[in-house]
Parts: C-alpha cells; sequence; structure tokens
C-alpha cells in the first residue's frame, strides 16, 4: 500500500475571499484532483443538502479535475488507482480546507465535511 499524508485547517478568512474572486460560490463545496498528469483515481462520494435530499456517486477518472456541489454535508473516500505518480485532493467548503496527498495504488483518503 502507498503512502498518506492529511492536512486540515479550519475556518480559513483568506479561502473564502480567493474563492469569491474566481466565481466559485463560496457556500459550494469544490473538490480538486491534482498531482501527477493522468494519475487514475475512483472517488466514492455522498451528499446531503439542507433540505436533506441526498445524492451519492462515483467519480472516476484521471487528474486534473474539479468537481462541485451544492453547500451541505459531504464525505468521499479516494482510492489511487494506479502507482508511478502523486494523487492531491483539495476539498472546501463551508469555510474549511481540507487535503490528502498519496502516492502508490491502493492509496485511500478520507474526507468529510459536517
Amino acid at each position: 500500500m502507498g503512502r498518506f499524508t492529511h492536512r486540515f485547517s479550519g475556518c480559513v478568512l483568506g479561502l473564502g475571499l480567493f474563492l469569491a474572486g474566481t466565481g466559485v460560490a463560496v457556500a459550494d463545496i469544490v473538490v480538486r484532483f491534482s498531482g501527477t498528469q493522468g494519475i487514475p483515481f475512483t472517488a466514492q462520494w455522498e451528499w446531503t443538502g439542507p433540505g436533506q435530499e441526498h445524492r451519492s456517486g462515483t467519480w472516476a477518472g484521471r487528474a486534473p479535475r474539479v468537481e462541485r456541489l451544492p453547500d451541505g454535508r459531504f464525505s468521499m473516500t479516494v482510492i489511487q488507482q494506479a502507482s508511478g505518480g502523486r494523487l492531491e485532493v483539495l476539498v472546501t467548503g463551508r469555510g474549511n480546507r481540507s487535503s490528502s496527498s498519496s502516492s502508490g495504488a491502493g492509496a485511500t483518503m478520507l474526507f468529510s465535511l459536517q
């Protein structure tokens, strides 16, 4: 199994200002997959909105990629599908910023915004 690192920062004022300047609604959840160009990954996710609307799904793809969801509760499991590269994932939303990176096939990252 591959190496795994995780960093988390709560309530980042500068991030909200940055997102407002990019045209992304500050209340949105933004998931950015980056790292080695073309590194394959699979992400299983669940989202629950303020009115208890529920969505879940799978994002299977290659870095770089950006996904957006409306504000709500969000959880995700990401698995790097190949070795020989690095996968970096950044999740922003609800005033939080969480990022992880991995290298090696089978490396798993977990995210949750409550």
